[in-house]
């Protein structure tokens, strides 16, 4: 699984890094250095997410996982990959009360 997160200060070591998660109400939490994966810092730039990945500064599975879900959220159901049109079926399911 993969949350995004930032550092928010690591151990004098610097084996421990405390974490603070950006898509969850979680408090800080100490996770091993080695067990943390680069990720993208400016989808402050790109608020819609990116529209073709290979834009991406960082090109990884949880990247582009987060960018789909940026995007799915903003209900935008398609992104690129160079040439490559990404799209899915949106599918709201509404419930009858």
């Amino acid at each position: 699984m993969y949350i995004r997160g930032h550092i928010q200060r690591l151990n004098n070591n610097r084996s421990l890094a405390t974490l603070v998660y950006m898509d969850q109400h979680k408090g800080p939490e100490s996770v091993p250095v080695k067990d943390l994966v680069k990720g993208n810092n400016d989808y402050d730039k790109f608020p819609e997410g990116w529209a073709d990945i290979i834009n991406m500064n960082i090109v990884n599975d949880p990247e582009i996982l987060s960018n789909l879900k940026v995007r799915y959220r903003q209900q935008i159901f398609y992104t690129y990959a160079d040439k490559t049109l990404i799209s899915w079926y949106n599918c709201f399911i509404e419930t009858v009360e």
